[in-house]
Order: structure tokens, then C-alpha cells, then sequence
């Protein structure tokens, strides 16, 4: 399994494996996923193996005591 950033056509894979993998919450949309991607971009990335994405990190900088929020549009920094 290989890493890569984060392209546009990542989204829909994405979204698969959210709504695979979160099964007592709802969802997050695309543009809230792609709030938090624009955040740290460098630092998000997608795992793949035959081309197909396997899994995702969405990861940026937090400065709060509390973690960020779910369902929450945020700026990008």
C-alpha cells in the first residue's frame, strides 16, 4: 500500500469508505471533508493498493483544548 496526496478525483472513494467505516454517526459531507483537507493539505493523504483507495487521513493543525468538531466547515489557515 502506497500513500499519495489528495486529488479532486479522491472524493467519491472517499466517501465510500466514510460511510463504510462510521456506522453510528452520520456522515460528513464532501465539502466539510474538503474543509479540513484545505486546512494542511500536505498533510492528508490516501492509502492505495491496485489503484483504488483503501484509506484516507485527514489531518491539520489544531490550536483549541477541545478536538475539532464533526459536521463543522472550517477556514482554510
Amino acid at each position: 500500500m502506497t500513500y499519495y496526496a489528495i486529488e479532486d478525483a479522491s472524493w467519491p472513494e472517499i466517501l465510500t469508505l466514510q460511510n463504510q467505516a462510521y456506522h453510528d454517526v452520520a456522515p460528513e459531507t464532501v465539502d466539510i471533508l474538503k474543509s479540513k483537507w484545505m486546512r494542511s493539505p500536505k498533510s492528508c493523504f490516501v492509502f492505495k493498493q491496485h489503484r483504488a483507495v483503501n484509506a484516507y487521513l485527514l489531518a491539520h493543525p489544531w490550536y483549541d483544548e477541545k478536538p475539532p468538531s464533526l459536521f463543522t466547515l472550517y477556514q482554510s489557515t
